[in-house]
């Protein structure tokens, strides 16, 4: 039993510390499995954040490369393409204001003898190289025509052919004079039409006065050629009605005188594109009134904020705009239309020789059919007085 009991207990022993041994070794053993995993998931973390790290820095590494190479780029276009400094262009001529000249001795005393023309020498401008631009200003009567010249700095002039308003008439200039069928100034140049932004166009018509010379102007617009002005044309005895030009500045202070045009109304032929009552106008009608010389575009009520306001519709043109009439014939405005008609008349000087439409009354006037006015807005807000061309001026210049 003793043996026995001693063998059991000896295995006791033997099977406790045994138990401890293999509880130490597998301690050990889960530690080192645990740390294996710490390991493990370290290592994969790291190869994720390092692959992360590695391809944002590979981003901004290749952003930073770019950077560079588009600042190479720049560099190197830089140096095959300086930068352009912003210049102003060399002004190849000077214009200044009209400065009257001493003749410069370029016509030919005989042949402006016979033409009548009085000629007076303006210095306009000075060019880049050292020369002088001149107008001679030639005119007879309400005629003008213009001569430019350019003057060397040896002295020598030249007729600048292309930028003159009146050609050269055989043995008009002298010898010494050298043909320029040459030099053309942009400055200079006439265009046939101008058009406004507001829709507004105009015609060329002649050569007329330095702006300087002509009365009552208001600037209109700037245009590629020059400076558009309006002005009107004042009488003494009309309070309602003035008439209006048209006229184109050029750089030497030149001007062109210019037609507003309608779309209902042929200046040259005096047809009108117009009903009234429904009926189409076969009439013709003229749209100036204060002078029979032909110096006036159109007439105009002189003051349309105030004067318009008798004003009735009374038909309308083809493109459907309103044309108008006067609602009172005893207005100012209707009174001076007619009385201006009855001093044609008074003085024989009217277009027509139908006894019909000869010494009529205010009323006989206002009752004609189609009726003897209308009017018409323009793009500039103003009202262009139409007449029927039987019942003004046959011509001559009168000037009520």
């Amino acid at each position: 039993m003793d043996v026995e009991g001693k063998k059991n207990t000896k295995s006791g022993h033997g099977h406790y510390f045994g138990g401890v041994a293999g509880f130490k070794k597998y301690i050990l053993l889960s530690w080192a499995g645990k740390r294996m995993k710490i390991l493990v998931l370290f290592l994969f973390l790291l190869i994720i954040i390092g692959g992360s790290g590695l391809g944002y820095f590979q981003y901004f590494q290749n952003q930073k490369n770019k950077s560079n190479q588009q600042s190479i780029q720049a560099s190197k276009k830089e140096i095959a393409e300086p930068k352009k400094e912003e210049t102003k262009p060399t002004l190849e001529v000077s214009w200044i204001d009209p400065v009257q000249s001493p003749d410069l001795g370029v016509f030919n005393k005989v042949v402006v003898d016979e033409y009548g023309y009085t000629n007076v020498t303006y210095k306009v401008a000075t060019t880049r190289d050292g020369g002088e631009i001149y107008v001679v200003k030639s005119s007879r009567g309400s005629s003008i025509q213009y001569y430019r010249f350019k003057k060397s700095v040896d002295g020598k002039i030249s007729f600048l052919k292309l930028q003159s308003a009146e050609q050269e008439e055989p043995g008009l200039f002298n010898a010494n004079v050298i043909l320029d069928e040459v030099t053309k100034y942009d400055e200079l140049e006439v265009p046939g039409k101008i058009t406004l932004q507001n829709g507004a166009t105009f015609k060329k018509f002649y050569v007329d006065d330095f702006i300087a010379n002509i009365k009552n102007t208001t600037k209109l617009s700037d245009t590629t050629n020059g400076v558009l002005y309006a002005a009107t044309t004042q009488n003494d005895k009309l309070t309602t009605l003035s008439g209006r030009n048209f006229y184109l500045k050029l750089a030497d202070s030149t001007t062109v005188n210019y037609s507003l045009e309608q779309d209902y109304y042929n200046k040259e032929t005096e047809s009108v594109a117009i009903t009234m009552g429904g009926v189409k106008v076969s009439e013709k009608y003229d749209n100036y009134m204060i002078s029979a010389c032909g110096r006036e575009d159109s007439t105009v009520l002189k003051n349309p904020s105030v004067d318009a306001k008798g004003l009735v519709v009374i038909g309308k043109t083809t493109a459907g705009e309103d044309i108008y009439g006067f609602s009172d014939i005893n207005s100012l405005p209707a009174t001076e239309v007619y009385n201006l008609y009855k001093e044609m008349n008074d003085g024989k000087l009217l277009s027509t020789t139908d006894p019909a439409l000869q010494n009529l009354t205010k009323d006989q006037f206002y009752a004609l059919s189609p009726k003897p006015v209308f009017l018409a807005k323009d793009p500039f807000g103003q009202y262009i007085i139409y007449i029927r061309t039987a019942l003004r001026s046959a011509g001559g210049c009168i000037n009520p």
